[in-house]
């Protein structure tokens, strides 16, 4: 053409399902016409490029290039628009495809966006800005996003995609697999197009000898083009890298050719692993104000006039509060309530919400962590991505972040670290009531890899390099949510006997304490009945004791009318007869028929009867055993024990068990406890 008139050039913006697979019919560079590019009309895929059902998105989009062109035409006329070879912004129109004009760069990938739609985040982006600044001659950057799911990683990435877009070329990646990622590869190489071999092939025909590379070769041309020196300032970014699960798909995410490298994964260890130089941005939480910001745009976007209306000031920052900094749950939380909660209530749908966290319909709780809005994960589906990418020790670290839930609190104040590190040579006599035994009698020395494991899927962070690994609170709600309720029932009742046992040996009650009024709070939020906890009566009493009193060390029961702050001198003869009766008990089990023959008979017989003997002078010389908790528990123990002895012996002494059960019951009726 002489003249050339203005004009522009859009293309789809999605993939058109073909035979199962999604594939571009038409490139952004095929698209394009006289050198220019072709901007792509978001959410729009081949068979719907030209249909519109309502008037915003793509129409919108058409609409306004076309009043551009009819600007141009009627304010310069046409012989002037057609003379007018630099529009600004844009390549010349008579130029090739490349290279671009100087103000135009290569803005290529899923998702990308037009314009920005982050709140806050002001100085997270400015760090991360700082990290990428280049002084002087290009030099290898590669920066790490790590967080939890739902943070906001990928909110950073593509706000930062957007903010360099006129500034260098962005190549923005998301997949899933090693095909997928292949295939992202290969339509940004596609985009590109035969221009990308243009400093290594500058005398063929360039059409042709493209139109004859396989898919991989077209691939290695892009990665090839990414090292030449007018390219390396390029940014290329990959968004949530441990997704790819393979350690050989996540090395080929990252060509080495590409000079500045952004990256997004839950998985810290990566950094380490890839023997790259690389940086390491934690994404912090938002904060409570950023937070209600955040919320709030949410609801201008939905354009609810009744959200605007009945969500407060007050009520925002409470919700802020609830998702503790969580981007995703945030907006989670404030399309749950416009969406679901505000169909039932009356008034202050917002406060039906906060009602819900802070009290104990756990039902309702567990409904929004499984809301799914028609676009994105629930909260649930994020919390069991992690769990999915555990690479090792799958099945010990999630009941090691079992127990960890319920011996975290919400605010973070309980380190799980300082239960676990009591040593416990006693607890091998609870081993019967406890299923998991082996998860507590490792204690904390045995669960180091466990740990790492939990850390380098963002199930769990540390605030500082040696402090206790940490769960956000949603998090916690979680795993109570999926233990469900015969699971809550199970390790509360571990953790309450092991603290039991803890307390009958005046065992480090100080760090104890803090723990059982945290089981005690979870029971109430998910309304379990003390009473269905234990049918032992005596350790049910002192569990409900330490409800009522709210842990403290001091405590009344029908053992005890008065109560001595004082421990009692009996208690140490009383527990050291229990210690005997113990050691005694773990020798005649592991013997097994001790009854078998005379001889074994005899000798069982001696050791059992001197316990007998004690347990007989002990009972007359003190009348007083019930005056103190502790040594109550401690005298009935005793009992317990040397039934389970008897019981070896029932064969030539069926009466024994009998009489000391009895003897027990007496103890127990004369006391109040029957």
């Amino acid at each position: 053409m002489r003249k050339i008139p203005p004009f522009y050039c859009l293309v789809e913006g999605d993939k058109t399902k073909i035979a199962g697979r999604d594939r571009n019919i038409v490139t952004q560079a095929s698209a394009g016409f006289h050198g220019l590019t072709a901007d792509k009309i978001l959410n729009v895929d081949h068979s719907g490029v030209c249909k519109f059902d309502t008037k915003f998105g793509g129409y919108m989009l058409v609409l306004d290039r076309l009043k551009k062109i009819r600007a141009e035409l009627f304010s310069t006329g046409v012989g002037a628009a057609a003379n007018s070879q630099n529009i600004p912004g844009r390549p010349k129109v008579t130029a090739p495809g490349y290279p671009l004009a100087s103000n135009t760069k290569f803005y290529e990938g899923s998702d990308l966006r037009a314009a920005s739609q982050l709140v806050g985040r002001t100085e997270a982006l400015q760090e991360i800005m700082s990290l990428l600044t280049i002084d002087g001659p290009p030099i290898p950057k590669m920066i790490a996003l790590t967080g939890i799911g739902g943070i906001g990683k990928t909110e950073l990435l593509l706000e930062l995609a957007l903010r360099y877009r006129n500034q260098r070329n962005v190549f923005f990646i998301r997949a899933n697999d090693l095909e997928s990622l292949e295939d992202a590869f290969l339509d940004i190489a596609t985009s590109i197009g035969h221009d990308l071999l243009a400093s290594r092939r500058s005398y063929q025909d360039l059409h042709a000898v493209w139109r004859g590379l396989e898919p991989p070769d077209r691939v290695r041309a892009f990665k090839a083009w990414l090292g030449d020196a007018d390219n390396q300032p390029s940014l290329f970014i990959v968004d949530d890298l441990d997704g790819l699960r393979t350690d050989t798909a996540i090395k080929a995410a990252l060509p080495r050719e590409a000079l500045v490298v952004l990256y997004s994964t839950r998985d810290p260890s990566i950094i380490g692993g890839l023997r790259r130089n690389c940086q390491e941005f934690r994404v912090p939480t938002m904060d409570t104000d950023e937070m209600a910001t955040l919320m709030e745009s949410i609801l201008h976007q939905s354009g609810s006039t009744f959200s605007q209306a009945t969500l407060s000031e007050e009520e925002l920052e409470s919700v802020a509060k609830v998702v503790d900094g969580n981007a995703l749950a945030g907006c989670r939380a404030i399309s749950y309530i416009v969406q679901v909660l505000a169909q039932t209530a009356e008034t202050r749908p917002a406060q039906i919400f906060l009602d819900v966290f802070n009290g104990s319909d756990w039902k309702a709780r567990k409904q929004f962590l499984h809301f799914k809005p028609r676009f994105g994960l629930s909260i649930m589906e994020t919390f069991e991505t992690s769990l999915q990418r555990l690479r090792r020790h799958q099945i010990a670290a999630r009941r090691l972040v079992q127990l960890i839930a319920f011996l975290s609190s919400p605010d973070h104040s309980l380190d799980f670290r300082k239960f676990l590190s009591i040593e416990r040579p006693w607890l091998l006599e609870f081993r019967a009531s406890l299923p998991d035994y082996d998860v507590f009698a490792t204690g904390l020395t045995g669960q180091g890899e466990y740990l790492a494991e939990l850390e380098n899927v963002s199930i769990g962070f540390r605030s500082i390099p040696n402090g206790p690994l940490q769960l956000h609170p949603l998090w916690t709600e979680c795993i109570h949510q999926r233990a469900e309720h015969e699971g809550r029932v199970l390790w509360l009742r571990q953790i309450l006997l092991v603290c039991f046992g803890s307390w009958t040996r005046d065992e480090a009650m100080d760090r104890i304490n803090p723990f059982i009024q945290n089981c005690l709070q979870v029971a109430a939020r998910f309304q379990i009945d003390l009473d269905e906890l234990f049918q032992n009566a005596t350790v049910r009493d002192w569990i409900k004791q330490r409800a009522e009193r709210g842990g403290q060390a001091s405590e009344q029961s029908a053992y005890s009318p008065v109560i001595s702050q004082k421990p009692y001198p009996i208690r140490q003869t009383v527990l050291a007869l229990r210690d005997s009766c113990a050691e005694a008990s773990q020798i005649f089990h592991q013997v097994g028929a001790v009854d078998a023959t005379e001889e074994s008979y005899a000798e069982a017989r001696a050791r059992l009867l001197p316990l007998l003997r004690q347990l007989r002078q002990l009972e007359n010389a003190h009348e007083d055993l019930h005056q103190d908790y502790t040594t109550a528990q401690l005298h009935l123990e005793i009992y317990d024990i040397l039934i389970s002895i008897a019981m070896l012996f029932e064969r030539r002494n069926p009466l024994l068990g009998q009489q000391l059960r009895d003897r027990k019951w007496r103890y127990l009726h004369e006391f109040g406890d029957g």
